[in-house]
């Protein structure tokens, strides 16, 4: 009796949710660590409180006032709070799908999607296709991104497609899923050929669209890796370069061609103009194209409306377990448990 009255005090449970916090912030900051055995205290604080609740219940057969009520309501929300929480990495889906410009993404498509959590269920089949992305600026910074989007998702009357207009914090939402747009970026492609003309590179590339940050990626097999810098709207003054916007009327990239052998060496270094091609050592390098690409959020997290409804009784319990002090009325003490 000892021993159970102990796992459903109060003080343990508020242990137990100390530690659920725990893991759950280290489970937000490094989900690789993240196992389904961590809900064992999810689990054993559900069950603790519970049976505290169903006790405290029982045994207070007489003076059920409102603060008692109101009391039950508190711990009935964060029942559900726990239990929702708990289930989330269980039964949700989350997805970060990067989408260029006319290409069409599975959301399994390791190359572009990151799953960042499916649960016991499988990927679904949702296509997304970004046809055209535009920022609205101000002076020098974007005030709002919308993206042009075709959606297709297998649902259970066959395969289905919408046009969508996503924009930031402004999700939509099919079937269960709600697709937000994250981010929005441009991304350059570059062709590398050698002195025979064969090409020994061809991709777009994911670079920073900071004139303030050099970037850069390596080409395969060629021992050179190439350091970038964007200028959206390139012009020069003297001997130096800069962009006058945000805006990529005039693209262009400050290069820098450095081979893995002198690290400390530029084979090349130069500002290369959207359709332009120079030569170094052997090789050439086109800037070829230029495209946006954005990031898009597919999430199914049915948890959420209990998390919601849980913080809605927390909050409503609160409220009722204390009117007592609104009406001037003295509170009964503190019963011992949970």
């Amino acid at each position: 009796m000892k021993y159970i009255s102990f796992l459903t005090s109060r003080g343990f449970a508020v242990g137990l949710l100390i530690i659920s916090i725990i893991i759950l912030v280290l489970w937000s900051k490094l989900q690789e660590f993240y196992s389904l055995f961590f809900l064992l205290v999810p689990g054993a604080l559900f069950l603790s409180m519970l049976f505290c609740v169903i006790r405290r219940f029982a045994e207070r057969k007489k003076g059920r006032n409102i603060s008692f009520y109101g009391s039950m309501i508190f711990h009935a929300g964060m029942l559900a709070w726990i239990l929702s929480t708990a289930l989330m990495p269980i039964i949700g889906f989350y997805a970060s799908v990067a989408l260029p410009e006319g290409l069409t993404v599975d959301v399994g498509n390791e190359r572009f999607a990151v799953i960042d959590s499916r649960g016991i269920g499988e990927i679904p089949v949702i296509s997304l296709r970004l046809n055209w992305q535009r920022n609205r600026y101000e002076g020098q910074y974007v005030v709002e991104r919308a993206a042009g989007v075709t959606i297709s998702m297998m649902t259970e009357d066959g395969y289905k497609n919408s046009e969508e207009v996503l924009r930031i914090n402004s999700p939509v939402s099919r079937h269960g899923y709600g697709i937000m747009l994250e981010g929005g970026a441009l991304s350059p492609l570059f062709i590398a050929r050698d002195n025979k003309g064969a090409v020994v590179f061809d991709s777009f590339v994911n670079l920073s669209n900071e004139t303030a940050v050099e970037d850069s990626f390596e080409i395969p097999g060629a021992g050179i890796i190439i350091h970038a810098r964007f200028f959206p709207d390139v012009f020069k003054q003297g001997n130096e370069y800069g962009t006058r916007s945000l805006e990529p009327k005039n693209p262009a990239f400050g290069v820098r061609v450095v081979r893995n052998k002198e690290p400390f060496k530029d084979a090349w270094k130069g500002v290369v103009k959207k359709g332009e091609v120079v030569p170094f050592d052997g090789l050439t390098l086109e800037f070829a194209d230029i495209k946006p690409v954005v990031t898009v959020q597919v999430v199914n997290d049915p948890t959420y409306w209990g998390i919601y409804a849980g913080w809605l009784l927390i909050v409503a319990g609160l409220v009722i377990r204390y009117a007592p002090f609104l009406t001037g009325k003295r509170l009964p003490p503190f019963t011992k448990g949970g």
